[in-house]
């Protein structure tokens, strides 16, 4: 049989790739779409504090002490942190199943999984009996052994450094109630001067103070450790200027003010969309479960 002629044999190259970014321009077109859509369409992410446990330190993808934004998926750097305008606060304990029970032993997995099983009221019988019940400071279980963690909800505006905002929540709890705490005492007894220092008195005769939503903030995190020596991060809460509150209040016409004061009224409304599974519960406070007892608070402490 003969044999097919043997033909020259052209190697296949790839084409050669556009490495640089492209920029389209959309024209007319920019931003169509979303003509009918309202909050609704939309959900508001938790912005979370990661630890040395959470999932995306463990993979080597974050660092502890950096943020995670739960619908963008964007890390942002500890030390560069984020502005932030806080439209208002909501506190109730959120209810988690536990990996271990009270006593330290291992739990089986529940039915239909771990995770968070919803809130309940600061005044709630259910509280009230965890605190009756509570054998360490600042530790409450359900009669079923799940935790009931005091947390701290702070809504308002994601400022993007490039002008882009949106709405957010903040949960704080354990260890990150005490600079929170620290951040709203500080904001609620700032009163306005004027350029000679002198405070101004607003139509009441009073001292004048901007609404929670008039102060733009930024947020970071410090390293520091608990009474056994655990290592973990803390938000670190301070004026978005440099020279303080005064220079950091935001006019009523900003955006960042009116987005923050939507953010409030939505939440009280109760029309807020919120997946409260989403905050991040992994390796707080240095993973070991070992929070410094003295910031933990009360459920009914200030």
């Amino acid at each position: 049989m003969a044999k097919a002629p043997k033909t020259e044999e052209t190697a296949m190259t790839a084409p050669e790739q556009n490495t640089s970014l492209v920029i389209h321009d959309y024209g007319d077109d920019a931003g169509k779409g979303y003509e009918n859509q309202t909050k609704a369409d939309m959900s508001i992410p938790f912005i979370n504090q990661l630890q040395a446990l959470s999932p995306l330190v463990a993979t080597e993808k974050a660092r502890p002490g950096d943020y995670f934004n739960t619908v963008t998926e964007e890390i942002i750097p500890r030390d560069k942190g984020f502005l932030f305008v806080a439209g208002g606060t909501r506190r109730a304990f959120a209810e988690w199943v536990p990996r271990n029970n009270p006593d330290g032993s291992e739990r089986p997995a529940p039915a239909g999984g771990g995770g968070y099983r919803g809130e309940h009221a600061v005044d709630s019988a259910i509280v009230a009996r965890a605190t009756k019940e509570s054998v360490k400071f600042g530790k409450f279980f359900t009669p079923d052994g799940n935790v009931l963690r005091d947390t701290f909800y702070v809504y308002g505006c994601l400022c993007g450094e490039d002008g882009t905002n949106t709405m957010a929540i903040m949960p704080f709890w354990s260890t990150k109630i005490k600079p929170y705490r620290a951040w709203q005492t500080r904001l609620r007894q700032f009163t306005i001067k004027d350029e000679t220092g002198v405070t101004i008195l607003g139509p009441d005769g009073k001292p004048a103070r901007p609404p929670l939503y008039g102060h733009l903030n930024r947020i970071t995190s410090v390293q520091t450790q608990n009474t056994n020596k655990q290592m973990y991060y803390v938000p670190v809460i301070t004026s978005a200027d440099p020279r303080g509150l005064q220079w950091s209040l935001l006019a009523k016409t900003d955006e960042r003010f009116q987005m923050a004061k939507e953010c409030k009224m939505l939440f009280e409304s109760g029309a807020a969309e919120v997946d409260y599974s989403k905050q991040d519960t992994a390796g707080d406070d240095g993973g070991g479960g070992g929070e410094d007892d003295s910031t933990t608070g009360s459920p009914f402490g200030t």
